[in-house]
């Protein structure tokens, strides 16, 4: 039950950070980006040290907290424009998520046996959350979608060094990073218009 539930983290991660770059909104970016968080939470608690996945988990959290007031301020706009179900660029997009995630795959599959005592499918998983969150960089200048993918890429290195390194002090250093990145880029978004465009937004 241990090892499937640390698999379980090591999909969920990965499919979460996928779903970033697809997520209409951003509440629903907020939850996918929780579960990032959760994913990698819950494999290196359970398989490395409880407290380091608890710790991922609370930062996480609280980055995402953190996150949704500035969000809350801004009238929590969507990633899509147009109208129907498949909002204009979502297509691409999704094409794009296809192409990135088979390149990363390609890239750490031949070399995950053999970074260190890491397993073949955590140096998968970082290199896929990493991609993914890199991904959403690119498609995106907005101050919000910039900010969901910068965690999700410190999300992904975290998976990979806490295997090489798991030094309580180092994971605070980069959990304050991470909880700073949040709040400078809260601060940041800009406030809501007007109150009938920001409930349209929301």
């Amino acid at each position: 039950m241990l090892n499937l539930a640390m698999g379980i983290g090591l999909v969920v991660a990965p499919l979460c950070a996928a779903g970033l770059n697809l997520a209409p909104t951003r509440r629903i970016a907020l939850a996918l980006l929780l579960g990032v968080f959760a994913g990698i939470g819950a494999n290196i608690g359970l398989g490395q040290q409880l407290r380091i996945g608890l710790g991922l988990l609370a930062t996480g959290a609280l980055a995402c907290a953190i996150l949704a007031i500035g969000f809350e301020r801004s009238g929590w706009p969507r990633q899509g424009e147009g109208l129907g179900l498949m909002p204009a660029g979502r297509a691409f997009r999704a094409a794009t998520v296809l192409l990135v995630a088979a390149a990363a795959w390609g890239i750490a599959a031949p070399y995950a046996s053999g970074i260190g005592s890491l397993p073949a499918g955590r140096v998968t998983a970082a290199v896929m959350i990493v991609a993914m969150g890199l991904l959403q960089l690119g498609l995106s200048q907005e101050q919000g979608a910039a900010a969901l993918g910068l965690l999700t890429t410190l999300a992904g290195f975290e998976v990979f060094y806490t295997g090489l390194e798991p030094s309580l002090a180092l994971r605070a250093v980069l959990a304050g990073i991470m909880l700073g990145v949040a709040l400078v880029s809260s601060v940041l978004l800009e406030p809501a218009t007007g109150g009938i465009e920001g409930r349209r937004n929301g």
